[in-house]
């Protein structure tokens, strides 16, 4: 089997880049409330969403439901010290913005599940 990332048969890397698209509540930013009205910026309320770009495949394989999303938080002055956030939203793809978690730094780490069935065990023949 060939292709990006080809190992034991599997495909493993069919994503060509993921984006982060912002989603803020209507009418937000806001200067007074936030200091910008930038509509790129992420607010308290506001969606963070992983947008899957597929390579050279079939759009199906681009599903979010065929990826794990983890995503992450870094303080601006310790921008290179990530750590794990709890989604808890159904939809792992997109992230809610919390009270404490303005002005911070996000990225989402995207992994594609595991798939492939787990061969049968083969029993040795004696003859």
């Amino acid at each position: 089997m060939g292709g990006d990332s080809a190992a034991d048969g599997t495909i493993s890397n069919k994503l060509r880049s993921v984006t982060i698209n912002v989603v803020n509540e209507s009418g937000k930013p806001t200067d007074e409330l936030n200091g910008t009205n930038d509509a790129n910026t992420p607010v308290v309320g506001g969606t963070l969403e992983a947008v899957l770009e597929c390579a050279a495949t079939a759009a199906a394989e681009c599903e979010v439901s065929n990826y794990n999303f983890t995503w992450q938080m870094a303080d601006a002055g310790t921008p290179d010290k990530f750590t794990d956030l709890n989604n808890t939203n159904a939809e792992k793809h997109k992230y809610i913005i919390k009270g404490t978690e303005q002005n911070k730094l996000f990225r989402v780490h995207v992994t594609p599940k595991t798939t492939k069935a787990t061969p049968e065990n083969k029993r040795a023949i004696r003859r």
